[in-house]
């Protein structure tokens, strides 16, 4: 008897299977989202247009999502006469720098930037460009990580030294705004900091190690 009804309840198991039983039960209309980050293009310039009706521009509401994924908006009252004629243009300015780019002479065959000094000790040289920070050292990075809250990077590099905490305050216009280095027992530590929160991609180098931020 128990073989028949057990027998009966199969075709009720088959009727309410799933395709996929690993997905979970939700509503359908619910989409299952990934933390796969897909890059995007940087912005250039948007043009908006108005219709013939418009006169004034009361305010604009800016929507941007954050390193963390989340969503702000951002209101910037205008109140301003327009001409509906001319489009509203969207563009993310260039800041001026005093750190430009040049070519040495042709004999080098090779392209080169100029650097601005941000540090340097004896033993170790840090140059900015832009966005790049490269660290000139014969010493050894025994790791490096991410610290926030003021927004940081560590670095430590393997050496015995001996000295008192050194800091090296760089330029306003960058955004590797000073370095901060202390000793340890068998290394010593280079600590960066940033105006502001970005991440990181460090790359070693044959000649210097390199910190790309975005």
């Amino acid at each position: 008897m128990a073989r028949i009804a057990f027998l009966l309840f199969i075709p009720l198991l088959v009727l309410f299977a799933r395709e996929n039983p690993f997905i979970p039960t939700t509503d359908t209309n619910v989409s299952i989202t990934s933390n796969i980050v897909q890059p995007l293009a940087p912005l250039s310039s948007h043009k908006v247009s108005f219709p013939s009706t418009a006169r004034t521009l009361e305010q604009i509401v800016v929507y941007f999502k954050n390193l963390d994924g989340s969503v702000e908006q951002r209101v910037v009252p205008i109140q301003k006469s327009i001409d509906w004629h001319k489009p509203l243009v969207i563009t993310q300015q260039q800041l001026s720098s005093p750190i430009t780019s040049k070519i040495r002479k042709k004999s080098t065959k090779r392209s080169h930037y100029k650097r601005q000094l941000l540090a340097k000790l004896s033993f170790i040289r840090f140059y900015v460009h832009a966005t790049t920070l490269r660290i000139y050292t014969q010493d050894k990075l025994l790791r490096d990580f991410m610290l926030v809250k003021p927004n940081r990077i560590v670095c430590d590099f393997k050496r015995n030294v001996s000295f008192a905490k050194i800091v090296k305050k760089g330029s306003t216009k960058s955004i590797f705004t000073q370095v901060v280095f202390g000793k340890h027992k068998g290394y010593y530590r280079a600590v960066i900091y940033l105006d502001g929160y970005y991440r990181y991609k460090l790359t070693h180098r044959k000649e210097y190690y390199e910190i790309k931020v975005y």
